[in-house]
């Protein structure tokens, strides 16, 4: 299972920032932080724009039945490029 870490001072000041630009996953989806660069590689969102860490969708301490993936992202046109990517999967095309 993939370790999150805390942020540093400058991820954490991003991170609250960014908060408008956020999604979340379930965290079965991805069984390593690598799992997670790479999908975000394929759709082309560059490292550094982005930020991501283990929460639930309480906004509490995360819960072992609740595991999910926050990501948050620099540019909100990145996270309107994945909504439409998903739309398209839920469509069939």
């Amino acid at each position: 299972m993939a370790v999150f870490k805390d942020f540093n001072e400058i991820e954490q000041k991003c991170w609250d920032e960014w908060k408008d630009n956020s999604m979340t996953l379930p965290k079965h989806k991805f069984s390593s932080r690598k799992q997670i660069q790479e999908w975000a590689y394929q759709l082309g969102i560059q490292p550094g724009t982005y930020l991501y860490k283990k929460t639930n969708s309480l906004g509490y301490t995360p819960r072992p039945w609740n595991d999910l993936i926050e990501v948050r992202f620099q540019n909100p046109e990145d996270l309107a490029f994945i909504k439409l990517g998903d739309m398209d999967e839920q469509d069939g095309l």
